[in-house]
This record gives C-alpha cells, sequence and structure tokens, in this order.
C-alpha cells in the first residue's frame, strides 16, 4: 500500500502544485472530510484502456491505462494513491498471480510508467499508465482487469475502490500470450534458521512451525503456495505464502524475490499448528506451488524430518511410599530410603522424580 505523502499547496501564477499527503486525516483548514460511514466526496470516472486486446507474445507489449480521480470537497489539495491490475478468470472473476502496481501523485508519479494529462486541478486529474504486459499466461488469451484503487485528496477524502465499485467501468483487455503450462519447481523445503526440531506448545496458546522453501519457475514467474503438515492420527494444518506486488517497496511477501518473481529464495511459511495437541510428530507431507499463469503442482512424499511437539499436561500420582518408612539420621553415614508411587497422565512413562525439601517439613 502506497504511504500518502502530505499535501502542501503553493500558489503560483499557473495554478496549485500539489504533492501527497502523508497524513491524509490530518487536519486543515476548513476541513472538509466525510464524517464515520458517509459517501466519500471522491470518486473514478473515465477509466478505461486504449485497446480492447493487444498481443503479448512478444514479450514487449504495452497498453495504456487512463482514468481520471475526482473530488468535490472544495478544499481537495490533490490526488495521489495507487493502482493494480491482474490476470483474471473471465469465467469466475477469481483473480491469478501477482499483481502489476503503480503508484500515481499530482505533481506525475513515483512511477516513470505514469503520466498526468494537461489540464490537471485539485478537484480533477487524469493520468495514464503504461503498463508492460507480461508474456506468458496458462492460455493463449489471458484477461487483465483493474482489481483495485486506491487514494487521497490531501483533505481528509479518502477511496478504497474494488471489484463492486470497479465492475461498472470497462477495467480489462485481454492479451495474446505464450502458453506456460510449467509449476514452480520445489528445490528446498526445510526448518526456518532457529527452528528447533522440539517445538513447545503453550498452554492455551498453540504452536507455530516455520519452514522455508526456494523455488523457480522461469516464465511467468512464482506466484505462491501451501505447505502441509500431518501430525499423528492424520490431523493436517497448513500454512501459505503469496507474493504481492507493492508500488514503493516492490515484491513482498517471501523471502527474496527477483524482479520478475522467476526465482525466491529462503521464503519464509509459517504453520500454525491447533491448540490443545497431544504430544507427537509433525511433519511436512505435501509443499504446493503455483505460477503466475495459475498452475499449481503438489509436491509429496518429501523427506524434511518430523518436528516434534509438546507441551504441558497434569500429571498426577498416588500410593506414595518410602521402603524403609523409618531412618536413624543421627549417625553416618545417613541411609538412603526408596521412593515408590504409581503415575498417571504421562506419556511414554516418568523419566525422573524430583523431590523438593522443604527444611524440617520435609517427609
Amino acid at each position: 500500500m502506497i504511504r500518502l505523502r502530505r499535501l502542501l499547496a503553493s500558489m503560483t501564477a499557473a495554478g496549485i502544485a500539489c504533492m501527497l499527503s502523508a497524513a491524509p486525516g490530518a487536519a486543515v483548514a476548513q476541513h472538509h472530510a466525510a464524517a464515520p460511514g458517509a459517501a466519500s466526496a471522491m470518486g473514478v470516472s473515465a477509466l478505461s484502456f486504449s485497446a480492447k486486446s493487444v498481443d503479448a507474445t512478444s514479450g514487449s507489449a504495452t497498453i495504456e491505462l487512463n482514468w481520471t480521480m475526482m473530488s468535490s470537497n472544495p478544499n481537495a489539495l490533490g490526488f495521489g494513491g495507487d493502482i493494480h491490475i491482474r490476470r483474471m478468470n473471465p469465467k469466475t472473476g477469481a483473480y491469478i498471480g501477482t499483481e502489476l502496481a503503480a503508484n500515481f501523485d499530482s505533481q506525475g508519479s513515483l512511477s516513470g510508467d505514469v503520466t498526468v494529462k494537461p489540464g490537471a486541478t485539485p478537484a480533477s486529474t487524469t493520468y495514464t499508465w503504461t503498463v508492460p504486459v507480461p508474456q506468458y499466461g496458462a492460455t493463449t488469451k489471458t484477461t487483465w482487469a483493474v482489481s483495485e484503487i486506491q487514494g487521497g485528496d490531501g483533505a481528509g477524502d479518502k477511496i478504497d475502490w474494488t471489484a463492486p465499485q470497479l465492475s461498472a467501468l470497462p477495467r480489462s483487455f485481454t492479451a495474446r500470450t505464450t502458453v506456460d503450462q510449467g509449476y514452480p519447481s520445489l528445490d528446498q523445503i526445510a526448518l526456518a534458521q532457529g527452528m528447533q526440531a522440539t517445538v513447545y506448545e503453550a498452554p492455551g496458546q498453540g504452536a507455530a512451525l516455520r519452514y522455508q522453501l526456494d523455488s523457480q519457475e522461469n516464465k511467468s514467474g512464482v506466484y505462491g503456495g501451501t505447505v502441509v503438515v500431518t501430525g499423528s492420527g492424520g490431523r493436517t494444518a497448513r500454512g501459505s505464502f503469496a507474493i504481492v506486488r507493492d508500488a514503493s517497496e516492490g515484491y513482498q511477501g517471501c523471502g527474496n524475490i527477483d524482479w520478475m518473481q522467476r526465482q525466491v529464495l529462503d521464503c519464509a511459511v509459517t504453520v500454525s499448528l491447533p491448540v490443545g495437541l497431544s504430544e507427537g510428530d509433525w511433519k511436512v507431507t505435501e509443499v504446493d506451488l503455483t505460477s503466475n499463469a495459475g498452475v499449481t503442482h503438489a509436491y509429496t512424499g518429501l523427506s524434511e524430518a518430523p518436528v516434534h511437539v509438546t507441551s504441558d499436561s497434569v500429571l498426577s500420582a498416588t500410593g506414595f511410599a518410602f521402603t524403609p518408612s523409618q531412618i536413624d539420621s543421627w549417625h553416618s553415614p545417613v541411609p538412603t530410603v526408596q521412593l515408590s508411587l504409581r503415575a498417571s497422565g504421562a506419556v511414554g512413562g516418568v523419566s525422573s522424580v524430583q523431590l523438593t525439601n522443604w527444611g524440617n517439613n520435609a517427609t
């Protein structure tokens, strides 16, 4: 998400130059922010792509996305935010793979691919994003759609438009793509650095297993995956990761990622185990990895060593007895006695018993 920067208005003969607010909710003279729950004074109009389709098979195709940010707030200072597009299943509407994203502001952009059209004002600004279209898809035809637009007007008004608001606009185009039916490799799955082979489950808090994996997919790139662990009795738990694109921070969410997501290294995945587990071993039994083209492969038969999960549990004992029951501790050598008891609630038996001496009260 883009961190909005503080808009500073400075009157010039040409108009108002605006920079993005770092504190969009901060007080401004004659503040006109919408009340909580009220409709924002902001909106988006004239959103469209420069073409309905494009041939991306060469790997060098681009398409222009135009949209206009508007605000009815008389105190608006200018617009800033971020815009995202994603591959979309044209039948189900589900998004596929990592998003493309760019950020924008009233001075032009923090991204070199976004420009402001002439005639911009604090009340209405039109942007153009020249989008590099990825070459690969699951089939020869890939649908792309605007998935989210966030922004602020520097006077406290903000929007976060997703499919419900954007669906009324012509937000999609199709690309002719090179087929990528490959799937990410699983080069390594191991316990994360610092993770021990024995894990303690704190009472009522559960336990977490941390893994790291290496993967690569040389065409569309790695999107995400799931690590499945199985414990005694066949009980399973899952942890997932997905690579997201932040317009200011780059690719995030999974270790070290190259710029096309074709290789990820030391990708951290946390698997949270259910609370109240009995003691036992948990082992990675499956890793599912998905490409940006939406192709998933399940890796099974893995050799990663199990993790032993243990926790505090209530033990009880009865039938305490000392043999002999009386001793003479006044003379040397001090005699010894044998303690016997019957323990219950232990798993695998009792390895040791510790006695505490409370001075003269000891028995």
